[in-house]
């Protein structure tokens, strides 16, 4: 399987059936530069030895884990093979394996696809960050979306995507309660002789994939702001000729 390609909704055989997958220095650089690891109640020793320089890029086999709000899943980033992965973990069923559902791994060539942060809406959806490599007009860029992921179903949803520009990935407020985010996207759309341009707000549903629009675009405002609420209270703009900042 090959991990350089977004993976959503597959899962690696080797985490199904061991968990997460890791590797020794004897396996990496043979017998020889192994440095055993001596654990002694709290305290943590390194045996003698050369370290490996390998183990210098070796991707920890477990990262950034973030608990579900009724502490039912974990989600986390695990590696097999050699790469970065998203995972989840079933809290509730005893020595349950990771389900992977996403590549983690580096952008590299157009086309390539991999979440690049995720988080909890409510206990039930995982929404992830996807980092889209394009070709804008014959340039090669990098776009944002989110993606949410039920974990009973398995379905996969996109969240604001249509009408979206490069970046719609700048989550505001998630209200874990209803299941809404309020998203901040770059527009673009185009129509009647005119471009829309900007940053806008709108409220997603996550849950459903349906969108509503809460603030459009304002070519003199380059960011919005809200409170813990959710509720929309500003809007920032700069002009770069005078070097003033416009509040609203």
């Amino acid at each position: 399987m090959n991990l350089k390609h977004f993976l959503i909704g597959a899962s690696f055989a080797a985490i199904a059936a061991t968990g997460v997958v890791t590797t020794t220095a004897a396996q990496e650089t043979g017998a020889a530069e192994n440095r055993p690891i001596i654990v002694n109640g709290r305290s943590i020793e390194a045996g003698a030895g050369r370290v490996p320089s390998s183990w210098f890029r070796r991707i920890p086999s477990i990262q950034n884990p973030k608990l579900s709000p009724d502490g039912s899943h974990l989600a986390l980033q695990v590696q097999a093979q050699g790469e970065a992965a998203l995972a989840f973990i079933d809290l509730a069923r005893p020595n349950a394996a990771p389900t992977v559902i996403a590549t983690m791994g580096e952008l590299r060539n157009e086309g390539d696809r991999v979440v690049s942060d995720y988080f909890w809406v409510g206990s039930g959806i995982l929404v992830m960050e996807v980092v889209m490599r394009e070709d804008f007009g014959g340039q090669r860029g990098d776009a944002t979306r989110l993606v949410a992921y039920d974990i009973a179903t398995g379905r996969r949803t996109q969240l604001a995507w249509d009408g979206a520009g490069g970046n719609a990935s700048d989550v505001l407020h998630v209200n874990d309660e209803t299941g809404h985010i309020l998203l901040q996207r770059s527009a673009y759309r185009s129509g009647r002789g005119a471009t829309e341009r900007g940053s806008e707000v709108v409220d997603v549903d996550a849950r459903t994939g349906s969108f509503t629009m809460v603030q459009r675009a304002n070519p003199e405002i380059g960011g919005w702001y809200s409170d813990s609420n959710g509720v929309l209270r500003m809007g920032v703009g700069y002009d770069g000729d005078t070097g003033k900042r416009r509040i609203m």
